[in-house]
């Protein structure tokens, strides 16, 4: 959905000090009272000059936080449209077999988000942290408790 409203919405990008890049797309869903998550997408890790280094999945291992700005109803988006912050634990698998551990933050500016709150993703792999975002939209969305 947020990929057809316009064409930087998806993957999100995020930049490394060095110049490297990761694309990060994918879809989850997260209890915010406990630390349970699910989640899978793909990624793609470039360098500067725009070679690709290593590509393939990820996935939600656990939820660390969730922190929320409230709904999107002011921005005029349904009421369950939230911002917020998740930080998740997430295993990337590239797709010649490595796997790696990584911590996954998560940032979309409905609601009241705090001054210097930035719309996307950061990604700290630990040997490279992508810690800037560049590009791309991010949503929660609230669903009814069964």
């Amino acid at each position: 959905m947020l990929c057809s409203l316009d064409p930087t919405a998806c993957p999100d990008v995020s930049r490394a000090s060095n110049g490297d890049t990761i694309s990060f797309a994918g879809t989850g869903s997260f209890t915010p009272s406990d630390d349970d998550a699910e989640g899978r997408g793909t990624f793609t890790h470039t360098t500067a000059a725009g070679k690709v280094l290593a590509h393939g999945t990820w996935k939600a291992e656990e939820l660390v936080s969730f922190v929320s700005f409230g709904s999107g109803s002011a921005q005029g988006l349904p009421s369950n449209f939230e911002g917020g912050i998740a930080v998740l634990k997430v295993e990337l698998r590239t797709s010649s077999g490595v796997e790696v551990r990584a911590v996954l933050l998560i940032s979309c500016e409905l609601g009241t988000p705090p001054a210097g709150t930035a719309e996307g993703i950061t990604l700290n792999v630990g040997f490279i942290n992508f810690n800037k975002p560049v590009s791309g939209f991010t949503v929660f969305i609230q669903e009814a408790e069964d």
